[in-house]
């Protein structure tokens, strides 16, 4: 990998790359994610994976999708978020020329790879044909389906441990949000078992608690 003043050469193996100071390599800019992709190289054949950054990957102007490996063509240009690099073959590894107009030297870090420190293969291939894992900014995505029904069974059971669960998965929820920038799926069905079994008959409570009033005032 080739920098302003100076050259880094990459050999076999898997580098993460992004803004987290713990990555192989370190991209000290703020469109990129802690954990934004992994790239693997096997002599000539390197793969980039995107790890479910925020602003995503682009190879030569396609956004990569997350959860599937692409290999890298020859002098590919490839973005991460907005800073752009570009990864050419010669005849030993892998390198690559920051293209990015004025972008200091050292925005871009390598780090040697861990002894022992072995290529790891895409999470995808440990999923079934057509249906890849999802990723966030290099967190599983979550859905709140499943749970979503278990509260319902919890609250047909027992109200009040249904309503624990339903306002403890929500603030879950509600956490993931704030880490990853994401909404989970099924957090609407939460917010609707809660609606129903609580908000709602609060609601209906104060209107006829209201109602009664008024009639009692008006009978004086």
């Amino acid at each position: 990998m080739q920098l302003p003043g100076q050259q880094r050469t990459l050999n076999d193996g898997s580098y993460i790359i992004g803004r987290d100071p713990g990555c192989n390599i370190v991209i000290n800019d703020m469109t990129v994610s802690g954990r934004h992709a992994q790239l693997t190289i096997n002599g000539r054949d390197a793969r980039l994976f995107d790890l479910g950054s925020r602003n995503g990957t682009t190879v030569a102007g396609q956004r990569l999708q997350t959860g599937i490996a692409i290999p890298l063509p020859e002098s590919a240009m490839v973005t991460f978020g907005t800073f752009s690099t570009t990864f050419t073959f010669s005849t030993g590894p892998v390198g690559g020329t920051v293209q990015a107009p004025g972008q200091p030297s050292s925005a871009l870090q390598a780090a040697p790879v861990s002894p022992g420190y072995s290529p790891q293969a895409p999470a995808r291939q440990n999923q079934p044909i057509g249906a890849p894992q999802q990723v966030v900014d290099g967190l599983p995505y979550k859905s709140y389906h499943g749970t979503a029904v278990l509260v319902l069974v919890l609250y047909w059971v027992l109200y009040l441990p249904g309503l624990i669960a339903n306002i403890v998965f929500i603030h879950d929820a509600n956490n993931y949000r704030r880490r990853t920038g994401q909404t989970a799926e099924g957090i609407g069905c939460l917010w609707a078992l809660l609606w129903f079994f609580l908000l709602g008959p609060l609601c209906i409570g104060a209107v006829l608690a209201f109602a009664v009033f008024v009639l009692g005032i008006s009978t004086l």
